[in-house]
């Protein structure tokens, strides 16, 4: 069975910083819930340096409303810039805006640059997943 998927355009902004950096923000409709994702570029050439993507889970009265960070990538030659920084404030923001109390996300044991980026925006371990718990599930409770 094919998932559908539908991109709704008033749901896509952009915004632009001071230094010169387009930030692309799209929610997407999907079976598991609203996707968001967050695309920076270069703006002086519109090259795509990295986007992070979070998914939100089915709340209600019994269940929190959390988030779920499931991909953060960075284009290798823009690594190490503060660009994953940047992604992850805006993701938090966006989630905090939008009422998410904890954020979670899964993360390689063995990633530790990683690792140290989610610790910096109060991430803390929460134990292991995994078949060979080779990842560490990572969680931040979002403040007022």
């Amino acid at each position: 069975m094919e998932e559908s998927i539908t991109i709704d355009p008033t749901r896509c902004s952009y915004e632009v910083d001071n230094n010169g950096y387009k930030y692309m923000s799209i929610i997407v409709n999907c079976s598991l819930g609203p996707l968001y994702k967050k695309v920076i570029f270069d703006l002086s050439n519109d090259e795509q340096m990295g986007h992070i993507q979070g998914i939100l889970n089915d709340h209600n009265d019994k269940n929190p409303f959390i988030g779920f960070i499931n991909q953060l990538y960075i284009r290798q030659n823009f690594r190490k810039k503060g660009f994953g920084t940047e992604l992850m404030k805006h993701l938090c923001a966006d989630f905090k805006q939008l009422g998410v109390e904890e954020i979670r996300l899964l993360v390689e044991k063995n990633n530790q640059p990683a690792i140290d980026l989610y610790e910096k925006f109060g991430f803390k371990k929460n134990g292991e997943r995994g078949e060979k718990n080779n990842y560490l599930l990572m969680i931040r409770k979002q403040k007022d």
